[in-house]
């Protein structure tokens, strides 16, 4: 017999329709499964399923700290479910096992998929990703994932060689990248590179290089010509009296080093080699300005003071 007629929508289906019943001869229920959850959708509305459930969460309440799943039925401990405020115990119905277990297969439903992408991509998913990703929870878990086997041999694969070059092409990488050396921290970062050790051996390294040298005297050209648009009547003489009006000290970090000239208004932005447009500052502290005007240098190395 591989068919069988409900006696509710009175549709002969298959026997596969039909859930498994021990206590009737032919070992499966009555009604077909479509119509077995139409029931159970219509009683869990009702108000005697409400009442019948809330007596079952009041009785288990007073027992105290036990509670039968309605999966597995068996008598657990209320830390063995998850809570669930808008119950009269405060936990769910299912323990925690049955209920990791079903969202567990649901996911791998096409219908799972689908809701658990428009989740991820909505606003609140994203929000809820990035709290979950910031945690230490989750910081301990992808250090975990990150240190398994399926993530090493995924770097390995051609898949994600293929992801990677494709996002180095993507707009999305662009704006990232625009974003972030836009930042304070992409600023203060390569600040504290070019003054490290390494920045610069490998600053000297490239000044020796073809490349660099041609990008020097680019410079140097660039400059020279500036000075041959713009006033430069600044002597040895006024030189000596700007250093010594500042007590031989570098204008910006205080410090007696060998000192260099700098523009108030750098010569990229119309700045004349005068005796008002120069202040003393070490080669440190120049080559940091780079072309910012002295009063924002100063207040950047105020605030990195503090």
């Amino acid at each position: 017999m591989n068919t069988k007629i409900c006696n509710m929508c009175h549709q002969e289906l298959p026997v596969t329709s039909f859930k498994k019943e021990k206590r009737v001869n032919d070992g499966l229920t009555a009604r077909c499964k479509p119509c077995m959850r139409s029931v159970l959708k219509e009683y869990y509305k009702s108000d005697r399923c409400k009442v019948k459930f809330e007596e079952q969460q009041r009785a288990q309440l007073a027992a105290g700290t036990v509670r039968v799943c309605t999966k597995c039925l068996r008598s657990l401990p209320l830390t063995s479910f998850h809570i669930e405020k808008r119950t009269i115990i405060g936990r769910q119905a299912q323990c925690k096992e049955c209920r990791d277990k079903w969202f567990s297969d649901y996911r791998k439903t096409d219908e799972g998929k689908a809701k658990e992408y428009l989740y991820l991509h909505s606003e609140h998913g994203k929000i809820a990703r990035n709290r979950y990703r910031d945690s230490e929870k989750g910081q301990a878990a992808l250090k975990k994932f990150r240190e398994s086997d399926t993530w090493k041999e995924y770097l390995k694969s051609e898949s994600y060689k293929a992801s990677l070059a494709k996002y180095a092409k993507s707009d999305k990488r662009k704006e990232s990248l625009k974003k972030y050396n836009e930042s304070q921290k992409a600023k203060d970062t390569w600040k504290a590179y070019k003054q490290s050790e390494r920045g610069k051996e490998v600053n000297k390294v490239y000044r020796d290089t073809d490349k660099g040298k041609a990008n020097a005297a680019r410079a140097t050209y660039r400059r020279r010509a500036l000075d041959k648009l713009l006033p430069s009547t600044l002597t040895a003489e006024e030189w000596e009296q700007i250093k010594k009006h500042y007590k031989y000290r570098c204008v910006y970090c205080g410090e007696e080093k060998e000192l260099t000239r700098d523009h108030i208004i750098p010569l990229t932005k119309g700045g004349a080699f005068t005796k008002d447009n120069v202040v003393p500052a070490c080669r440190s502290c120049n080559a940091t300005k780079y072309n910012k005007p002295v009063l924002l240098q100063l207040l950047v190395e105020a605030s990195s003071a503090v």
